[in-house]
């Protein structure tokens, strides 16, 4: 392999990390079988805003930890792929970014799951509320499952081959992902929500980082 194809074998630009790690919103880290159909909350009982912004919260909690330990370990193989660009190395690449994406998919099953037990806020439209994050959380585990797939079928036979197909993977994802974002920033839901729920609709459409614990700090 020459150090050209080295070159463009290079991982994806920081940015585009960015948005696929910090806007696969929501997740936790408990593996469990995808929710089929798109159904509707399960649970009927209302709760207040803040109980079901937390309840939320607290299943995302863990996203920042795990995404930070599957990013480290994706990067030390990245860095190992260009210091020494065996195919060894890049089959190190490939799987640690299958990783990533199988293990946040995992999370984001269970969350869809969770969504669906959280009640249902006291607010007006409030189902249709909930309906909407149950959605869009769906929408996001598909997304990162579809990732994981298309992760796990880039070529390795040659460095060129492999920064085409991991760049093709990754450019994927993020517009999958963006695509995502943009229908819930459209969603009737998740417009002009009440105060209560306010920060936890930033953090679902925005590139917040952090899931409000307590919904009145928006």
């Amino acid at each position: 392999m020459t150090n050209r194809e080295v070159e463009e074998m290079g991982p994806p630009r920081r940015g585009s990390l960015r948005v696929w790690a910090i806007r696969i919103v929501a997740v936790s880290t408990t593996a469990a079988a995808l929710v089929g159909g798109v159904g509707a909350v399960s649970a009927a009982t209302t709760v207040s805003p803040d109980t079901y912004a937390q309840t939320i919260c607290s299943q995302a909690a863990p996203l920042g930890t795990l995404s930070t330990q599957l990013k480290e370990a994706f990067e030390r193989a990245t860095q190992a792929f260009k210091a020494e660009p065996t195919q060894g190395n890049a089959i190190a690449v490939r799987q640690t970014t299958v990783d990533l994406f199988g293990q946040l998919a995992q999370g984001a099953d269970q969350l869809v799951a969770s969504s669906q037990e959280a009640g249902i806020p006291d607010v007006a439209q409030g189902a249709r509320f909930a309906n909407a994050v149950t959605t869009h959380l769906r929408a996001t585990a598909k997304v990162l499952h579809a990732s994981a797939r298309q992760a796990a079928a880039i070529d390795v036979t040659s460095a060129s081959k492999f920064g085409t197909g991991f760049q093709r993977a990754i450019t994927k994802s993020a517009a999958a992902v963006k695509r995502v974002n943009k229908t819930t920033k459209r969603d009737p839901a998740f417009n002009s929500p009440p105060a209560s729920l306010h920060a936890l609709v930033v953090y679902m459409t925005t590139d917040a980082s952090s899931c409000p614990l307590d919904s009145g700090n928006a």
